[in-house]
């Protein structure tokens, strides 16, 4: 009788979930959708949180066409090879090549960024002139990133809503805004330029501090002129193959560049460098520091990207690993091995004078494995060539690179501090050093009578 009544019992059960299937399997995927939906809400907002702080425009902005920049000093320790009293057929050279049609190139798949570091007071990134322009160069055949500094001087012909200038090509971003330095680059090194992304040296700081530091290689002599000239540094600057550096620090290690007998040069290593550290920071990074990270920045930057094109980026960094891709660097023009810029100063201003058709070549194999560009030495070109660049030295520094002067001071300047995280205040015009004995007792003297 039991275990009749437990038969019976059995089949009623069975009866009835067989009875409420249905209903269970819709209790069930309504609770599957209920938690996707929040998850998918809370996502939503999370991420639209973050893009609506960054500052997204054309990038095209014609308020300071009008400006006359301030004459900036040529660096005292870095030789010009020429001395251009008569720059006209340079100028015809340089507008011919800008305006000839060529072709940009263009692979879709290769993604370029030109990344603008701009200093301002308040971190609007708007106005003054771009202080570093590396292009971001993401070849998703290839797997390779390759980062191009173009040199901030270089001499360059433009026409900003109307209006022609010859000058240093970093002038476009003040008197056009980045969207018309990004069609300058693109004249001059027919190439395609997709996006724009401008930020503030303040950001630098706050992002690595948000990542934790980063790690990367500072030579001695790098570590000791910052010691010598920095008074906003809390420990002495450390130096070595992989060594641990933290926001102001690498604020101040970005900037310097008159410890270096190749000035710019060596300066935009820095920079790449560091963006090569914050990319490797990023990738070790928790998901509290990423978050903190943008909070800290996302403000401060001002692009041409789309919002739907950010996040399909974002996703496809993350599926394709571009966090992983071989990252190498190059500079244009090329004024060491390849020989496609001199130096030289017009109207008392040291510039940059480029070989553009040559340059352009180079950058088009660098990134796209092809060029499009055929070399003309005939007429404008060859003249132009031969008054420039046969026969010289096309490193332009006469001094050795990477060598800081090594003579004792021997009268104490009024002020030998500069303070980086002021866009006003000038890194000293200089390089103030003593023996390397008595470089410790200078270093805390010099602090007191700052103070």
């Amino acid at each position: 009788m039991k275990e009749e009544r437990k038969a019976g019992s059995k089949d009623r059960s069975n009866s009835f979930f067989r009875r409420n299937n249905y209903r269970n399997l819709i209790i069930l995927l309504l609770i599957i959708l209920t938690i996707f939906v929040t998850v998918f809400v809370i996502s939503y907002t999370w991420v639209k949180n973050k893009l609506d702080k960054i500052n997204i425009d054309s990038g095209f902005d014609f308020s300071n066409q009008d400006d006359i920049l301030p004459t900036e000093e040529p660096d005292p320790d870095f030789q010009a090879m020429h001395d251009i009293d008569d720059a006209s057929s340079l100028t015809e050279f340089l507008k011919e090549w800008a305006n000839n049609g060529g072709e940009k190139m263009y692979s879709k798949d290769v993604l370029n960024i030109l990344l603008c570091g701009v200093d301002s007071a308040d971190g609007t990134i708007s106005g003054g002139r771009s202080d570093a322009m590396i292009m971001v160069s993401i070849n998703k055949n290839t797997k390779k990133i390759t980062m191009v500094s173009f040199f901030r001087d270089s001499y360059t012909y433009m026409n900003i809503n109307g209006k022609e200038r010859y000058y240093k090509v970093n002038g476009a971003y003040n008197w056009g805004g980045p969207a018309t330095l990004v069609k300058i680059l693109e004249d001059n090194y027919k190439i395609r330029i997709d996006y724009y992304i401008s930020v503030d040296f303040v950001t630098f700081p706050k992002l690595i501090d948000a990542l934790g530091g980063v790690e990367l290689e500072v030579k001695e002599y790098e570590a000791k002129y910052i010691d010598r000239t920095t008074h906003t540094m809390t420990r002495k600057f450390p130096y070595g193959s992989n060594v641990r550096i933290y926001g102001k620090e690498a604020l101040v290690y970005s900037r310097i560049r008159h410890c270096d007998s190749d000035s710019d040069i060596s300066r935009t290593r820095r920079h790449r460098n560091l963006i090569s550290a914050i990319i490797k920071s990023a990738k070790g990074a928790s998901l509290g520091q990423i978050n903190n990270a943008l909070d800290q920045t996302l403000g401060y930057v001002r692009t041409n990207m789309k919002r739907n094109e950010i996040l399909s980026y974002v996703t496809q960094a993350l599926t394709q690993k571009w966090m992983d891709y071989e990252i190498v660097g190059m500079t244009m023009p090329d004024v060491e091995t390849g020989g496609t810029g001199v130096s030289a100063t017009i109207n008392k201003e040291f510039v940059w004078i480029v070989d553009y058709s040559r340059a352009a070549q180079d950058l088009q194999n660098a990134i796209y494995g092809k060029t499009n560009i055929e070399l003309d030495n005939n007429s404008e070109r060859k003249r132009y060539i031969n008054s420039l660049f046969n026969n010289t030295d096309s490193s332009s520094s006469k001094k050795k690179k990477e060598e800081t002067t090594t003579e004792p001071v021997t009268k104490r300047r009024s002020r030998l501090f500069w303070n980086p995280e002021d866009p006003d205040d000038e890194e000293p015009d200089e390089i103030d050093t003593q023996d390397s004995d008595e470089r410790e007792t200078f270093y805390e003297e010099a602090n007191d009578n700052f103070d």
